[in-house]
């Protein structure tokens, strides 16, 4: 087994909740530290929140749309930009077809009217990471495509003689 593979299974989902509103950042923590697999940090504005983001990589952020300080919509665009592994959903209090289209053509995982349940957030957040789980897995499934194919073409036609050249069974090809 790749000593990464193993790494990213024990290792804690990290999850940025980025909100203006203290009490909606509590309240989103408390939400998802419900998980123990979870381990969820926040920032009042998305200044720090890409601050945060040069020093941890995070694998979901929760980001308002509209906050004083660097709007969730910039957040967004830069996480994409510089982290494209992370997964970015966008909640608000001001829910627009337009502003969710928006959102979703710049590249968030989805978009969350607030007031949300705590099955909703916690429900979003689980499609983000399996989403983003099925996603790195076919990144590495085409990675060692490319490294299976790599193969001369003379190592290839013998190993395509081998498997050509056993017997058959019963119990199928035997390689």
């Amino acid at each position: 087994m790749n000593p990464r593979t193993l790494e990213s299974r024990t290792k804690k989902v990290k999850i940025l909740i980025v909100d203006d509103e203290p009490n909606i950042c509590r309240s989103c923590i408390k939400i998802l530290s419900k998980k123990s697999k979870y381990q969820v940090h926040y920032s009042l504005n998305g200044y720090d929140a890409l601050k945060m983001m040069e020093t941890e990589i995070f694998d979901v952020v929760v980001t308002d749309l509209k906050m004083s300080a660097l709007g969730g919509m910039e957040v967004l665009r830069r996480i994409k930009e510089d982290y494209p592994d992370t997964r970015v959903i966008v909640i608000t209090g001001y829910a627009t077809v337009s502003s969710s289209v928006e959102v979703m053509k710049l590249g968030a995982f989805d978009y969350l009217p607030k007031p949300f349940t705590p099955h909703e957030l916690r429900a979003v957040v689980e499609q983000a990471l399996l989403e983003k789980s099925v996603h790195l897995t076919a990144r590495y499934m085409v990675l060692l495509l490319f490294t299976v194919l790599s193969v001369s073409n003379q190592e290839a036609e013998t190993s395509y003689q081998f498997v050509w050249e056993q017997p058959a069974t019963s119990g199928g090809v035997n390689v």
